[in-house]
């Protein structure tokens, strides 16, 4: 069977389902987080959005194994968690602050999984290797999903939808950090001002006492962190969405909490097209 690998892009996909669909041929479109793989009588055709090394791959095979086999990974399996990763303060409406203080946990999910119990410290250790991106990647592949689109006679005749088993043990990573940044929120009070994922911010005129309140909570839970430098912090508040600007580490920043959904463009335009053309046949 020839196969054929190509750059992952909506176009490209609507191009090759609306060719085949012409043709009348039958095929399956499997869409998954990182690819989207087309499969038909004549070949396969894989289409990539990132190129990650083999590393990436083993590490992600060596944390869902020990996390799977772990005491504590099958009572986390077993429930749902939350999936928020930000908050502010609600009092933030616009402003502006030369600098401010912000504070970034270091591999929050990689040291939140050997924390957990969920992962050896072996296995720590290679992942800690990895670039930050290859090392984020790696780990989110515990909740690796796809949806696999049955296509006959040019129309779209069935869907299955797919999520890895330790799909919950990554949410449970997400909602551990959220806790975490929670409590830093209620030790900071009138001086918090907003945490992205994981990293908090908060006033420049903020006591000391609180500051080192801050740090102690974070050695006790074993998060080791970092002080990260900010210029230029500005929020500009509108009535359904909210812009925070500012200058990190000399680079430029924009965060945008909304009150609408956002997608991905490549799924929504994949999942809207085929699941209208199944639900009308």
């Amino acid at each position: 069977m020839n196969q054929f690998e190509l750059r992952r892009t909506p176009q490209t996909i609507d191009w090759i389902c609306d060719t085949l669909n012409q043709t009348k041929m039958s095929f399956t479109l499997k869409h998954g987080t990182y690819t989207t793989t087309i499969e038909h009588a004549l070949g396969k055709t894989k289409l990539f959005t990132n190129n990650f090394k083999t590393k990436v791959f083993c590490a992600a095979q060596m944390i869902k194994k020990e996390a799977k086999a772990s005491e504590s990974g099958k009572e986390i399996m077993a429930t749902s968690h939350q999936k928020k990763n930000f908050d502010s303060s609600q009092n933030l409406k616009n402003l502006y602050y030369p600098t401010c203080f912000n504070i970034d946990l270091k591999s929050a999910y990689a040291n939140c999984l050997l924390n957990s119990g969920l992962i050896s410290k072996k296995t720590y250790s290679y992942i800690m290797q990895l670039a930050k991106m290859d090392r984020l990647a790696a780990v989110g592949m515990l909740a690796t999903s796809h949806i696999k689109y049955h296509f006959k006679d040019g129309k779209c005749v069935g869907f299955d939808p797919y999520r890895e088993p330790t799909s919950e043990i990554f949410f449970y990573l997400i909602d551990e950090i959220n806790y975490i940044m929670q409590d830093l929120k209620f030790i900071l009070g009138s001086d918090f001002l907003f945490y992205w994922v994981d990293g908090v911010f908060f006033k420049p005129t903020t006591p000391v006492r609180k500051i080192e309140s801050v740090e102690n909570l974070l050695t006790t839970l074993n998060y080791p962190y970092r002080y990260e430098k900010v210029e230029n912090f500005s929020v500009e508040a509108e009535t359904d969405k909210m812009i925070i600007k500012m200058t990190k580490n000399d680079e430029q920043k924009r965060y945008e909490f909304s009150t609408g959904e956002t997608g991905k463009e490549i799924a929504k335009n994949v999942y809207k097209k085929y699941k209208n053309q199944y639900e009308c046949n």
